[in-house]
Parts: C-alpha cells; sequence; structure tokens
C-alpha cells in the first residue's frame, strides 16, 4: 500500500478549501504547487470541473463541496443567472477587486500576502452563501448579496 495521496486527496490528510475560477487559472496553478488546500479546473482533485465550464455547471459543484471560490469575474455579482447559483448552492468567495489590472506575479503577491485574512473571513462569515471583495490593496469588504426569491 503506498503513502502517496491520491489524486482526489490533498497530502497529509489536509482537505482542499479553495477553487481558483478559471478566469484566476495562472494563479490557482502557481498557489495549487504551494499550497495543498487549492483546487482549479483541471486539478486531478476535481475532475468534473474542466477548463471551458461555464459558471452554472461549476458553481453547484463548489457550493456542495464547500469550497471558497477565489475569482476576478465581476459579474457573478450582478449576473441574475450566476448570482441564483451562487446563493441557492450557499457558496462562498471573493471577488478580486480594483480599477486597475493586477499582473499574475501581483496577483499571487496580494493572495499570499493576504491569506491569513482571507482564511479570518472565512471563518468570520460561516456558511454561505457570501460574498466579499479583495481589493489590490488587500482590503477585504464584504459584499451584500440581494435578497434571494422566493
Amino acid at each position: 500500500m503506498s503513502n502517496r495521496p491520491s489524486a482526489s486527496q490533498p497530502p497529509d490528510g489536509a482537505a482542499y478549501r479553495f477553487f481558483f475560477d478559471e478566469n484566476l487559472l495562472p494563479v490557482g496553478r502557481h498557489l495549487a504547487k504551494t499550497r495543498n488546500d487549492v483546487l482549479h479546473p483541471d486539478h486531478p482533485g476535481i475532475p468534473e470541473v474542466r477548463c471551458g465550464a461555464k459558471d452554472f455547471e461549476w458553481l453547484p459543484i463548489v457550493g456542495a463541496r464547500r469550497l471558497v471560490l477565489i475569482t476576478r469575474d465581476k459579474r457573478i455579482r450582478r449576473e441574475p443567472a450566476e448570482l441564483l447559483h451562487f446563493q441557492r448552492f450557499g457558496v462562498r468567495g471573493f471577488v478580486l477587486t480594483g480599477k486597475n489590472e493586477l499582473s499574475r506575479d501581483q496577483k499571487i503577491a496580494l493572495i499570499e500576502r493576504r491569506w491569513r485574512a482571507i482564511e479570518q473571513h472565512v471563518i468570520d462569515s460561516g456558511p454561505g452563501p457570501w460574498m466579499a471583495g479583495l481589493d489590490n490593496n488587500g482590503r477585504i469588504r464584504s459584499i451584500r448579496l440581494p435578497r434571494r426569491p422566493a
């Protein structure tokens, strides 16, 4: 019997906790190499989410697995269909906000620098659905979600 983790489980008994949207794929891939709790599309730990999948296809999976989404898709806050999935499946997530687009390396540095604050926000915010913004200066602020239609 091998001590190596299976492709669907992180090493050392840790649990996957974060899912990086495809729009942050280079960031997610980098962090998945340095952290054992990060997933992204086409990661062996989440084979049902492939690159090119539509948000409405993977949001239910992220919610069901209780992963924390990290995205730069600002439309997710305003698109009724995406918001409905976000809320219906109890997704918890951070949206990178800011007027200026950061480079891949700047995004990685920002997220790594604020990782403890991100984790604390997850603890403080509890079960989903909830959404928070992470701006270019590293400030985290809650984003009010509209009332879910009955």
